[in-house]
């Protein structure tokens, strides 16, 4: 059982945003169900009361925000508020069709589910249906939604994901130092030389590729294969190029220009 919550960085009732909590849990079936939407618009002090208040009604194992907007407040609000309230700080990925890819599956093969009334998830479903692969939405107010994708990615075990990573950014084998990998020639704090990762090489379309020629290959009594269009295996039926050759070297007169594949008549070596 985890809390979502997606922070707001005011609590102006008229042009504020909402401040996104939303609780979620995994089933014995490993199943996700959305269970409430406590999503409102407050001050720090509410906020932190509507999240402790959730965290001990459900008896949920952890608070997941993010850490762009909530930077180190949440952590002392929440403190403050309750310091046995477990909780994880996330850095959310700028696009949110990005969040949302590894969830989209689930909800597709029919495992994940929201309980209760369905007009207590009307808002959290037409943010969710706003989200698709045409809009990123980075300047969309999904705070519901982020919420709940937040949750979702915890309970799916989405949450582990090094965002770093996916942008290029390594540790230095020297000084544990954050370097790009295909930026960085070497280390800023150490100096020492950043190589880049061998991408693994991809056979897919040359085996796909093998797989198609074959298809216009023939093969003979003896297994030589040759192509299709010819009538008979190269490699059994004598050359006529070969054989002019051979025959000029037997008879001394090495000038045969070559066949032309129609007829011998008429050449000469």
């Amino acid at each position: 059982m985890v809390i979502g919550f997606d922070p707001a960085a005011s609590a102006n009732p008229t042009r504020s945003d909402e401040c996104g909590i939303v609780v979620a849990g995994e089933g014995f079936d490993n199943h996700l169900y959305t269970l409430e939407d406590l999503s409102f618009v407050g001050s720090p002090d509410k906020v932190m009361d509507k999240i402790v208040g959730a965290y001990h009604r459900w008896n949920a194992s952890l608070v997941i925000v993010e850490q762009q907007t909530a930077g180190d407040y949440f952590k002392v609000m929440l403190y403050n508020k309750d310091p046995y309230v477990a909780y994880k700080a996330i850095h959310a990925m700028v696009s949110k069709k990005i969040r949302a890819q590894p969830i989209s599956p689930l909800v597709e093969q029919g495992r994940v589910h929201m309980i209760g009334e369905r007009d207590r998830f009307e808002t959290l479903e037409r943010q969710l249906c706003a989200m698709t692969s045409f809009d990123d939405r980075v300047k969309a107010h999904d705070d519901r939604a982020d919420a709940w994708v937040y949750a979702m990615r915890e309970l799916g075990g989405f949450g582990a994901v090094n965002y770093k990573e996916i942008y290029g950014f390594s540790v230095c084998s020297n000084c544990s130092a954050q370097v790009h990998v295909y930026i960085d020639k070497k280390c800023r704090k150490c100096g020492e030389p950043v190589i880049a990762p061998t991408p693994e090489r991809d056979d897919t379309r040359r085996k796909s590729a093998i797989r198609w020629a074959a298809a216009y290959k023939s093969v003979c009594p003896k297994g030589h294969e040759y192509p299709a269009k010819l009538s008979t295996c190269p490699e059994c039926s004598g050359d006529p190029n070969a054989y002019m050759k051979r025959v000029g070297e037997l008879t001394g007169k090495s000038n045969w220009i070559g066949y032309s594949g129609r007829s011998l008549f008429g050449r000469k070596p």
